[in-house]
C-alpha cells in the first residue's frame, strides 16, 4: 500500500497541468501524449540520448563527419505588402512542412529554423555511407518542390530559394544554459555551408570542394570561380549543381574476409612440410586491411595442428605497440594457459610445473619468465636492464627450441604492424642462425608495414590479392547460407566491391537488410528495389551506417568499449556503464551474434570482447567528443587501479595509456614514468623513450610546481641516458644539459652531480673526453660537498678513465685507487669490479700484464659473486686480450671462446664481436693474416647486423690492416676510407685517427707520398687533440719513415732520439722497436751501415718480446741486405732465405718484393745477370698486382741498371722512362726541394 501511494503521488506530480478526470490511466495517457508532443520538437536520436540518462544535465555530444545544407527562402517582403501576417506565417509553415518531408525522405535531420531559412544535417545524429549524395538529392528535390509550390500558390511575386552545402567534421553537442539548451552542430564545416548559401543566387545549389570530392562521380556540376568568404584567408572553391547522374566510379577498397585461396593454402602446406623436415620457415601473410589475413592464418593453424604441430600464438594491439614485451607475454601466457586473474603464487606454480616438465632448472629459469608475468624477484633486481633482456630472450628461446625437439612448432603473430619493438627484437634473436629445427613462424601484417625478415633466406611471403567473380559468388553464398544467387546480384556486388571481400560481405548484407534481395527456397533473387539501393562508397560509411541504426544504448556501449580498447574487458565496461554484468552480457552477445560488430575471445578461461574490424573500432572511438574521451579514459584508469591494486606493475603500460589521454596530469606523469622505467629495466629502450616523451608532454606547462619540475628534471636525465644507450649522442647530451640547468635552478645538487656524470660519459663516447673533464670535476666537487659517496666514486673513476686515455698514467693510477677505496667503503661490488677492470687496463698500458691479469681475475670473482653475466663476458674478453699480449695463445683462445659462448647465451652481440675481433688479433699476432681477416670479416658482418657504427669502424680498420701487412694496398684502402667516413659521421676521433694512419701507410706503399704525408699529419693532430701521446708518437714514426724515404733523415733524427729515450723510460718495447727500425732505415739511406747494423741487431729480441713476427722478418731482410753490402754472401743468403720463408707464411707481398730486389742486387754484384733479371721481373709483376708503385719503380730501376751494364740501350731507356714517370707521379704535390731529394736518393735503394 505504501508503494502504491508513492506511485500515485509521483504520477500526480509529473502530470501537473492536467485538467481532465482524476483517473490514473487517463493521466498516464495524457503524459504519453505530452511526451510525444515534446519529441516532435527534437530529433529521434536526441530523445534516445535523453532516455539513457534523463537525470544528466546535458545530452552526450560526439564528433561526426556530416554534410550541412543551408536553404534560404526569399521573396517574403513583396508578399507582406499584399498579405496578412498570419497568412504569411501559414505559407511559411506549409513551405517548411514540404521541405522537411524531403529532408526526412533522404535521412537528414532539421537542425534549426532560422526565420525564413532552414539548416539541415546529413550524418548527424544518424550517419549514412552516402550522406553527401543524400544532401544533393534532397536539395534538388527541394528546388523542384519550390517550383511546384509557386505554381500551386500563383503568387504575384514568386518565392525563390538558394542553397549552400558543405561536408566535413563537426562537433554535435549541447549549446545553451542549464535552463535552456539546444542540441546542434558547430564547426568550420557549418560556417562555410552558411557562407556558400550567401554566395548562391536564387534557384542555385552551391557546394564546397569537400562535398564535391565525395560525390563527383554522381553529379553534373560546373566549377565556379573561387570566392572570398568571411573567415577564410584564401578564396574558396565552389561548384554549381546541375543534376544527378548515375554512379560509374567504384568505391575505394580496404577490407575482406577469406574464401578460396587455394594457392595460398598450398604455400602454407609447403611451409608445414618444410618445417616438419627440420627446415625452419618464416612466413608472412600480408594484404590491405580486411584482405583475410586472420582467416588464412586460422586455417594454417588448423592444418599445422592436424600435422602434430604445437601452436604458440601472440596477438598485437595498436595501443600496445609501445608496451614492452606485450607480444611475447601474450604468447607465453597462452602457452602456459595462464589466467589473467591468477595470483603471483599461482603463476609461480604454473611456470614451475611447466619448467619441470621440460626438465629445465626452475631456480635458473623461473625469474625470467615470471617477471614477464608481472612477478617481482629480488634476486634479479640488480641485474642491468640490457643483461636482463638478454636472459629473458635466452630462456624463452630455450623453451621454444625444447618444444621443437619434441614436436614441430608453429608460432603465429597476429597484426605484426602493431607489435612492440622488444618482441620483434626477440624474434630477431630467435631467428638468428635458426636451422635444423621444425619451426614455422607465421606473421600477419598490413602492406604498409616493412616485414623485418623479408631478406632472410628462410622467409616466404604470401600477398593476398582481390577476389575474382567466382570467389565473390562463393563468399556471398557462404554468408547467406544458400546454394544459388542470381548472377545479376553477384555482378553488381562484384562491380561495387572491386573484389574486396570485406566490401563483398558488407554489401550483400546491406542489400538483404534494405530489402534489395530476398531468399526463395534456397535461392537469392533481386527485388524491385535492388537497382535503386545505393551502395556504400567507403567501409567507414558502411560501419557508421550500421552503428547509427542501433539503439542509443548499444551505440553508447560501443563508444565506451572503444575507449577501453579494440579488445576490452566486459567487467571494466559494466563498471563504466553502471550496469550489471549479466544485463550487459545480453547486449554484448547480441552485438556478437546479430550485428556482427563484436567477437567473443576466450583465452585462459577468461572471456573478452573485441571489435572485429579495426576501422569499426577507430570510427567508434573517434565519434566521441575529445573532452568526453578524456573523462572516460580517467574513469578506466581508476577502475583498473582499484581492480588490480596488488599487481599494479603489470598494468603500468595500460594505465599510462589511459591516464595520458585523461585529464589527470599527475597520474599521467606517474604511470608514464613507471612504464618507462619498467621498459628500461627490461632493456626495451624504444618503448622507454615513448613513455618518457608521453610524461614530458604532460609536464610541458610553464607554471609547474617545484615537485613537477623535479619530475621533469629526472625524466630529462633518464631519457637522455636511454638516448645514449641507443647511440643518439647529440640529443642525449642536449637532454642531459637541460636536466643540469634545471637541477641547478632548483638547487637539486645530487641531480646536478648526476647530470654532470652523464654529460662527461657521453662526451667520452663521442671521442672528446676532454670536454667531459670539467663536468666530472664538478660532479666530484658536488658529491664531496653533499657527502654522496656513490656519485663520488663514479666521478673519481671517470676522471681516472680520462687521464688513462690521455696518457697521464700517474694521475689515472691515483684516481682509480681513490675510486677503489670509496667503492670498497660503501660496499658497491659492481663498482669495485669495474674499477679493477680499469686498473687492469692501466697495468696493460704500462706493459705489466701479470698485474693486469691479477686485476681482471679479481674483477671476474666480483662479477661472478653478483651474477653479472654481462660484465663477466667483458672481463673474459679482457683476460683473453691480455693473454694475447703476453703471448699465451692457448689461454687467450680459451678465454675468448668462453666470452663468445657466454655473450651468445645472453644475447650480448657487442661483446661477442669484440671477442671475435680479439681472436682475429690473436691470429694477426701470429701473423696468420688470412685467418685473422676471416675473423675480422665476421666482426664486420655482425657489427652491421647490430648497426654499431664504432664496431663497424674497428672491423674495417682491422680488415684493412691485414691487407696492408700483406702489401695488398688497394684492398686495404677499400676498408680504411669507409672507416674514416663513418668515424667522422659519429664523431669518433680516436678511430678516425687510427684509420688515417693506416691509410697513410697504404699510400706510402702505393707511392702517393703527398697524400700519405697529409694523412700522417691528420692522424697525429687528432691524437694530440685527444691527448693520446702514445698513438701520436706512432703516427710521427710513420711520418718520419716517409721523410727518410724522401731523403730527409737529418730533420727527423732528433725526434727519433727523443722517442727512443722516452720508450726506454716507460719500458714500451713496441715504440722502442719501431723507433730503432726507422732510425736504422735512415742510417742505411745515409750509408752508415755499421750504425744501421748496431740498431738492427737489437731488434730481433725486442720483436720476440712483444710478438711482432713481421718486424722480425723485415729486420732479418734488412740485415741480409747489409750483409751483401759488407760482402758476407753466405750470411746474407741465410738471412734472406729465412726472411723469404716468413714472407711466404704471412703472404707479405711487400717483404717478398724487398727480398727479390735484394737478391737481384746481389746477383748483379755476382755478374749473374739472368738471375737478376728474373728477380726484378718477378718484383715488377707482384708490385703491379698490388699497386705497390714505389717497389715497381725500384724494380724498373734494377732492370735499367742491368741494361746499362749489358749495353742494352733499349732495355735501359725503357725502364728508366718507367721509373722516372713513376717517380714524377709519386712526388706530385710535394715541395720542389723534397722532390729533388727523393730523385737524388732514389737509386740508393737499388745500388
Amino acid at each position: 500500500m505504501e508503494n502504491s501511494d508513492k506511485i500515485i503521488e509521483l504520477i500526480n506530480k509529473i502530470t501537473r497541468g492536467y485538467k481532465g478526470p482524476d483517473d490514473i490511466i487517463v493521466k498516464l495517457k495524457w503524459l504519453g501524449n505530452l511526451i510525444d508532443s515534446y519529441q516532435r520538437y527534437l530529433p529521434e536520436r536526441v530523445t534516445e540520448k535523453i532516455k539513457i540518462d534523463p537525470t544528466a544535465k546535458k545530452v552526450e555530444g560526439e564528433r561526426r563527419n556530416v554534410t550541412v545544407a543551408f536553404a534560404d527562402l526569399s521573396g517574403f517582403t513583396a508578399l507582406s505588402e499584399t498579405m496578412d501576417a498570419e497568412d504569411i506565417a501559414n505559407i511559411i509553415n506549409e513551405f517548411f512542412t514540404r521541405m522537411v518531408k524531403i529532408v526526412y525522405k533522404y535521412g537528414g535531420s532539421v537542425d534549426k529554423f532560422l526565420g525564413d531559412a532552414l539548416m539541415v544535417l546529413f550524418g548527424a545524429p544518424v550517419a549514412h555511407h552516402d550522406d553527401p549524395e543524400r544532401a544533393i538529392r534532397a536539395a534538388i528535390d527541394m528546388m523542384a518542390e519550390m517550383k511546384k509550390f509557386n505554381e500551386e500558390k500563383k503568387f504575384a511575386s514568386p518565392l525563390s530559394m538558394s542553397i549552400g552545402i558543405n561536408s566535413g567534421p563537426v562537433v554535435a553537442l549541447n549549446v545553451g544554459s542549464d535552463e535552456r539548451m539546444e542540441y546542434t552542430v558547430i564547426g568550420d564545416t557549418v560556417n562555410l555551408a552558411a557562407r556558400l548559401e550567401g554566395v548562391s543566387k536564387a534557384g542555385e545549389i552551391i557546394i564546397g570542394h569537400e562535398t564535391y570530392s565525395r560525390i563527383a562521380d554522381v553529379v553534373e556540376a560546373d566549377n565556379m570561380p573561387s570566392v572570398k568568404v568571411k573567415g577564410k584567408r584564401k578564396p574558396v572553391l565552389n561548384y554549381l549543381i546541375k543534376e544527378i547522374r548515375e554512379h560509374y566510379q567504384l568505391p575505394d577498397t580496404t577490407r575482406l574476409q577469406i574464401v578460396g585461396r587455394q594457392t595460398e593454402k598450398h604455400a602454407i602446406n609447403m611451409g608445414i612440410e618444410s618445417a616438419k623436415s627440420r627446415k625452419p620457415v618464416i612466413m608472412g601473410i600480408t594484404g590491405d586491411p580486411g584482405m583475410g589475413k586472420t582467416r588464412l592464418a586460422l586455417e594454417a593453424i588448423d592444418l599445422a595442428q592436424n600435422n602434430g604441430f604445437t601452436s604458440l600464438t601472440a596477438r598485437c594491439m595498436p595501443y600496445d605497440n609501445n608496451t614492452a614485451y606485450t607480444g611475447l607475454i601474450n604468447m607465453i601466457a597462452g602457452y602456459l594457459k595462464m589466467k589473467k586473474e591468477a595470483t603471483d603464487d599461482e603463476k609461480n606454480l604454473l611456470i614451475s610445473m611447466k619448467l619441470k616438465s621440460l626438465k629445465f632448472s626452475v631456480e635458473e629459469y623461473l625469474p625470467y619468465i615470471g617477471i614477464l608475468m608481472g612477478i617481482q624477484y629480488p634476486e634479479i633486481d640488480n641485474i642491468p636492464p640490457e643483461e636482463l633482456q638478454k636472459r629473458i630472450f635466452h630462456v624463452t628461446r630455450e623453451i621454444v627450441f625444447h618444444e621443437a625437439q619434441n614436436n614441430p612448432v608453429m608460432i603465429r603473430v597476429e597484426d605484426l604492424q602493431w607489435c612492440d619493438p622488444t618482441t620483434i627484437a626477440f624474434f630477431d634473436f630467435l631467428f638468428d642462425g635458426l636451422q635444423d629445427l621444425p619451426i614455422l613462424a607465421l606473421f600477419e601484417y598490413r602492406t604498409d608495414f616493412a616485414f623485418p625478415w623479408i631478406k632472410s633466406p628462410i622467409s616466404k611471403i604470401i600477398i593476398l590479392e582481390r577476389f575474382n567473380l567466382s570467389d565473390v559468388d562463393d563468399l556471398c553464398k557462404r554468408i547467406l547460407d544458400v546454394d544459388e544467387i542470381k548472377p545479376e546480384i553477384i555482378e553488381m556486388v562484384f562491380s561495387k566491391s572491386q573484389g574486396n571481400p570485406l566490401f563483398t560481405q558488407e554489401i550483400i548484407k546491406y542489400f538483404l537488410r534494405k530489402g534489395g534481395i530476398r531468399r526463395i527456397k534456397g535461392t537469392v533473387i533481386p527485388t524491385g528495389r535492388f537497382k535503386d539501393i545505393d551502395i556504400a562508397e567507403s567501409i567507414s560509411g558502411v560501419i557508421l551506417d550500421q552503428i547509427d541504426r542501433m539503439n542509443e544504448s548499444d551505440r553508447r556501449l560501443l563508444q565506451y568499449a572503444s575507449v577501453i580498447g579494440r579488445e576490452f574487458d566486459p567487467g571494466i565496461l559494466s563498471r563504466l556503464l553502471s550496469r550489471h554484468d549479466s544485463d550487459l552480457k545480453i547486449d554484448l552477445e547480441r552485438l556478437v551474434h546479430f550485428e556482427g560488430i563484436l567477437a567473443l575471445r576466450k583465452e585462459n578461461g577468461r572471456s573478452n570482447y573485441e571489435f572485429i574490424s579495426p576501422t569499426t573500432y577507430e570510427v567508434t572511438y573517434g565519434s566521441l567528443l575529445k573532452g568526453r574521451r578524456r573523462e572516460i579514459h580517467g574513469q578506466i584508469g581508476a577502475i583498473i587501479e582499484e581492480n588490480d591494486q596488488n599487481q599494479l606493475p603489470e598494468f603500468f603500460e595500460i594505465l599510462a595509456h589511459h591516464y595520458s589521454r585523461s585529464q589527470d596530469n599527475n597520474k599521467a606523469v606517474f604511470f608514464s614514468r613507471s612504464a618507462a622505467f619498467k621498459s628500461y629495466r627490461l632493456y626495451a629502450l624504444k618503448e622507454a623513450l615513448f613513455y618518457y616523451d608521453q610524461a614530458l608532454t604532460r609536464l610541458g606547462a610553464k607554471d609547474l610546481a617545484s615537485e613537477q619540475l623535479m619530475g621533469r628534471l629526472e625524466i630529462l636525465r633518464q631519457k637522455g641516458w636511454v638516448l645514449k644507450l641507443l647511440g643518439d649522442l647529440t640529443n642525449a647530451i642536449a637532454l642531459q644539459k637541460r636536466s643540469l640547468k634545471l637541477a641547478h635552478q632548483l638547487g637539486a645538487e645530487k641531480d646536478e652531480a648526476g647530470a654532470c656524470l652523464n654529460i662527461g660519459i657521453i662526451f667520452q663516447e663521442m671521442g672528446v673526453p676532454q670536454k667531459g673533464l670539467n663536468y666530472w670535476t664538478r660532479a666530484r666537487r658536488i658529491a664531496r660537498k653533499i657527502n654522496e659517496k656513490m656519485i663520488l666514486g663514479l666521478a673519481v673513476n671517470n676522471l681516472g678513465n680520462y687521464y688513462f686515455h690521455t696518457g697521464d698514467i700517474s694521475k689515472a693510477t691515483d684516481y682509480f685507487n681513490e675510486a677503489l677505496e670509496i667503492n670498497t667503503e660503501i660496499g658497491d661490488i659492481r663498482s669495485i669490479a669495474l674499477t679493477r677492470l680499469n686498473l687492469g687496463s692501466l697495468s696493460e698500458r704500462k706493459g705489466d700484464f701479470a698485474a693486469a691479469l691479477d686485476q681482471y681475475r679479481q674483477a671476474h670473482e666480483k662479477f661472478n659473486e653478483i651474477g653479472d653475466k654481462e660484465n663477466l663476458t667483458r672481463t673474459l674478453n679482457m683476460i683473453g686480450l691480455a693473454n694475447i699480449s703476453i703471448g699465451n695463445a692457448e689461454e687467450a683462445t680459451k678465454k675468448l671462446y668462453e666470452s663468445i659462448v657466454m655473450a651468445q647465451e645472453i644475447g650480448d652481440k657487442l661483446t661477442e664481436l669484440q671477442a671475435l675481433g680479439n681472436l682475429g688479433l690473436l691470429y694477426a699476432q701470429a701473423w696468420q693474416l688470412d685467418k685473422a681477416r676471416e675473423k675480422f670479416s665476421e666482426c664486420l658482418t655482425l657489427a652491421k647486423n647490430i648497426n654499431d657504427p664504432q664496431q663497424i669502424i674497428i672491423a674495417h680498420i682491422n680488415t684493412g690492416d691485414t691487407y696492408l701487412y700483406q702489401g695488398k694496398t688497394k684492398n686495404a684502402i677499400e676498408h680504411h676510407q669507409p672507416a674514416i667516413e663513418i668515424a667522422r659521421q659519429i664523431t669518433d676521433p680516436y678511430n678516425e685517427a687510427l684509420a688515417y694512419r693506416s691509410l697513410a701507410w697504404a699510400q706510402v706503399y702505393q707511392g702517393a707520398f703527398s697524400q700519405a704525408m697529409d694523412n700522417f699529419n691528420k692522424s697525429r693532430e687528432i691524437f694530440i687533440n685527444i691527448k693520446d701521446g702514445r698513438n701520436a708518437a706512432l703516427s710521427d714514426l710513420g711520418f718520419a719513415s716517409l721523410q727518410i724515404r724522401l731523403g730527409d733523415f737529418d730533420t727527423v733524427a732528433p725526434m727519433l732520439d727523443n722517442f727512443e729515450a722516452r720508450a726506454q723510460e716507460v719500458q714500451d718495447p713496441e715504440i722502442m722497436a719501431l723507433t730503432l727500425e726507422v732510425k736504422a732505415e735512415g742510417l742505411m739511406f745515409k750509408k752508415d751501415h755499421a750504425g744501421a747494423r748496431a740498431l738492427l741487431e737489437k731488434l730481433p729480441d725486442l720483436c720476440r718480446a712483444f710478438g711482432n713476427k713481421r718486424l722480425y722478418a723485415w729486420t732479418i731482410a734488412r740485415l741480409g741486405r747489409l750483409s751483401i753490402i759488407e760482402g758476407k754472401s753466405a750470411e746474407a743468403k741465410a738471412q734472406i732465405d729465412r726472411s723469404m720463408t716468413i714472407a711466404e707464411e704471412m703472404n707479405d707481398k711487400l717483404l717478398k718484393i724487398y727480398n727479390l730486389l735484394t737478391n737481384g742486387s746481389q746477383a748483379i754484384g755476382q755478374n749473374d745477370h739472368d738471375t737478376a733479371r728474373k728477380m726484378f721481373e718477378q718484383a715488377i709483376q707482384t708490385a703491379q698486382e698490388n699497386d705497390l708503385h714505389e717497389y715497381q719503380a725500384l724494380s724498373h730501376a734494377g732492370l735499367a741498371q742491368l741494361g746499362k751494364i749489358n749495353n742494352q740501350t733499349v732495355e735501359e731507356t725503357q725502364n728508366r722512362f718507367e721509373y722516372e714517370k713513376m717517380i714524377e707521379k709519386m712526388t706530385d704535390g710535394l715541395p720542389e726541394n723534397i722532390k729533388n731529394n727523393y730523385k737524388n736518393n732514389f737509386l740508393n735503394a737499388i745500388s
